[in-house]
């Protein structure tokens, strides 16, 4: 049982990353299930099995990224580090994923899809960023509890800080500005961000 189990999300894994790759090399509309099946190596049926239609295949995408971007926000060892070195490490990840060009492609296409299906975007919206500044918004209570942080409303804070890392450098992205920034740029994006949070949320 454990077997077939494995082989069906491989293959459904399989299925996604080769829409993803498509994507981003011809954009949703220009990317046929014809052509993510043979990608994928399977059947039309199966990806109707896996998924519905194409638009189901997006959502499954946007799912995807989604719980990326959850354990990039768990990637630091928040029992260890202090918050300085806790925020840099979830900002450092996160922007890798944010700016990876599979992300920036499937965030275009749920922005480019919103008109015809609302829910998509609504649905992105609710377990992707809002979903974050949740999390963002625990942790700063808790150092806040602490005494290390001077926050007298986390989910605001949690807000500045996701404008803090991500406005210029995904904006850029979105509309065709940059391309992929390399590590060196996104770990001082990242210093930079966490030392302007600091600045104004750090006790006194």
């Amino acid at each position: 049982m454990a077997r077939d189990a494995r082989t069906v999300e491989e293959r459904r894994g399989d299925i996604l990353n080769a829409a993803a790759d498509l994507i981003v090399k011809f954009g949703y509309a220009g990317t046929s299930l014809d052509a993510i099946v043979e990608a994928a190596g399977c059947s039309k049926s199966i990806v109707y099995n896996y998924f519905g239609d194409k638009q189901g295949l997006l959502a499954a995408l946007s799912e995807g990224v989604v719980h990326e971007l959850s354990r990039a926000l768990n990637a630091s060892d928040r029992a260890h580090l202090g918050v300085e070195e806790t925020l840099t490490v979830q900002v450092e990840k996160m922007l890798e994923l944010v700016l990876s060009d599979k992300y920036i492609a499937v965030l275009r296409v749920i922005m480019s899809e919103f008109w015809n299906t609302p829910k998509l975007g609504q649905a992105y919206y609710k377990l992707g960023p809002r979903a974050a500044q949740h999390q963002i918004s625990e942790y700063l209570t808790e150092q806040a509890d602490a005494g290390k942080l001077n926050i007298a409303d986390a989910m605001h804070a949690a807000e500045d800080f996701l404008a803090l890392v991500l406005w210029n450098k995904q904006h850029a992205r979105m509309v065709g500005v940059a391309r992929a920034y390399p590590p060196a740029e996104i770990e001082a994006q990242a210093k930079a961000a966490v030392s302007s949070f600091l600045r104004l949320y750090a006790s006194s």
